[in-house]
Order: C-alpha cells, then structure tokens, then sequence
C-alpha cells in the first residue's frame, strides 16, 4: 500500500561548501509515524541537512524525494511545516497575519486558513494576542509566532530546527507532546533538533546523531541508550555511614560518585560492581544495588569525551 511507503526519502546526499565541511553521504527515510531527534554539536550539520531537505540549501550531489503520493500538484508545500533555526517573521504584520501566511501559502482556502491559525495560536498559547504586533512580544512569544505558522497547515512533515529555544519547559512541553500525539497516530512524520536532550529523549522514538557532518548512529533511542557504554552507574543503598577510609577507596575506583546517601557511583564496563559492594560493607551493611540507565544527555556527553 502507498501508507506503507516513506514520506520522505534522502538517498547519498552531499552538502559541500567551499571550505570543505558540509554534510556526507546521508541516506535517511521517514514514514509517518516517525519522531527523530537530531543531535550533534554545533557545526555537525544539522542546519544544513533541514535547510537541504526544506529546499533552502542546494545538494552538491544526492537526492531529497517526498513521496508523490502526499503531495498535492498545486500546493507542493503543503506537505512541509519548517520552523528553521534562524527567525523568520514578518515584523509589519500582527501576530495573528504572521501565522495565517502558514496556511495561505500552503494553498488552504482563507476561511479555513483562518481557523487554522487560531488553532494553532490556542496550541502555543498566543491566542489572547492575536492583535498584537510581533514586535509587542517577549523573544520566547515571537519563537511561538512562529512555531504556529510552521504547523498551521497541518503539514505531512514537521522539521523543526532548535524550534524550543527561548520556550518556556511548560510550552515546549506541551508542543513537543502534541507532535507525540500525531506521529503516534501516524498523521506525520516529525525530523526535530533540539540541545534539549532530556526533552528529546522524553518523547522522540529514533534518534540520529551526527558528528562532522556524517551519520554517528541512526536508530531508536532506546538501542542507542544501550550501546557504546563505556561506564555503568550504580545506586546502593546501606545501613550504617561510610568510613573516610571506604570513601577514599571508592573514589579511587570510580569514575565518578555522584552522591553518597544512597551511593551513586559510575564504574567502567570492564570492572566488577562486586569490588564497590565488598569497599562498602567495609563500613556498612548492604540493603540493595540497582543499575541505572544512562539518560541520553549523559550517553551523548560520554561518547563526545565529556562524560
């Protein structure tokens, strides 16, 4: 069936600027349903590979294919809502006009244009400025301006480039749990970056993680989260305190204690947990040890060296 086909397909795709960096070799494919974080440092080429997909920035070789099947002939850019990273606004217009341009350009009758806007101001909360000219609003309100026309039109493909910086936790929470809500019902696809990792992680399914303009890991997060673990951390809980001389023992083990009461303490994959417990009961009385799961904030800070 033409449901089960990608929305959209990227095949050996290149960006090459003169100085040599870009983007490499990206093959990627979204279907509906998909909710990716990319993550990266700041000039992995995040911004590139959106801007190539948005049509902005021309590939030096490969291919950026929607599928012709959610296209429609006279309104081609229906299919794509783009939030990119730098601000987009039109500062003569209310904060209303701004994100009914959403809509208008995706093709959509103005009545039902209209409407739209509304909705998607009530979903970023703007809805009671709808008069307000942009210029009248707070940075993290104009970021909400346009997140709203990017998403007006209930477009097939959200790509959405650092769309939460300047939000605040209520806002973009609420946002990125409304993408959840589509993609789990399979109405959209969403690509979104963010250097919000515990948000990402919270509600994206697949991440892909880029390092020097190429793919690292492209995958679930759940299998990325799993792999590549240089350290694992521990929680022990004890009866009765911890010497000076237990402290100093576990200190030199570790990698890092995070806290004491419970014991929170990193180790290398490659040495026993049963070393930390026989340096406790030292001192202490063992009530129970569980691993922890990495969040991917650390898993990412771990494989850039940092962690």
């Amino acid at each position: 069936m033409v449901e089960n086909k990608p929305l959209l397909t990227i095949q050996d795709l290149s960006v090459v600027y003169d100085n040599g960096k870009g983007i490499f070799d990206f093959t990627l494919r979204f279907s509906k349903g998909h909710f990716v974080a990319l993550v990266g440092s700041n000039g992995a080429g995040k911004s590139t590979l959106m801007n190539t997909i948005s049509g902005i920035q021309q590939p030096t070789r490969g291919t950026v294919e929607f599928n012709d099947h959610y296209i429609n002939a006279q309104n081609p850019y229906n299919v794509l809502g783009f939030s990119p990273q730098s601000q987009v606004i039109d500062w003569y217009l209310s904060v209303l006009d701004n994100v009914l341009l959403g809509p208008l350009l995706a093709g959509t009758p103005s009545r039902q244009a209209k409407n739209l806007a509304l909705s998607a101001l009530e979903l970023v909360g703007l809805k009671d400025k709808i008069h307000f000219s942009v210029d009248q609003l707070s940075g993290g309100q104009q970021q909400r301006v346009q997140i709203a026309r990017a998403v007006a039109h209930n477009p097939s493909f959200y790509l959405l480039d650092e769309p939460t910086t300047g939000l605040d936790a209520e806002s973009a929470e609420a946002f990125l749990q409304y993408l959840k809500k589509k993609t789990e019902e399979k109405e959209c696809a969403v690509l979104i970056s963010s250097h919000d990792l515990d948000l990402l992680e919270n509600y994206c399914h697949d991440l892909i993680y880029m390092d020097d303009g190429r793919v690292v890991y492209n995958g679930p997060i759940s299998k990325f989260l799993a792999s590549n673990v240089s350290f694992q951390r521990y929680e022990i809980e004890y009866k009765g305190e911890l010497s000076e001389q237990v402290l100093v023992e576990l200190e030199k083990i570790a990698l890092a204690v995070h806290q004491y009461n419970p014991l929170v303490i990193d180790i290398k994959t490659d040495k026993s947990v049963a070393a930390i417990i026989s340096i406790v009961e030292k001192s202490a009385s063992l009530v129970n040890i569980k691993s922890e799961r990495l969040s991917l904030r650390e898993k990412y800070l771990n494989m850039k060296g940092r962690g």
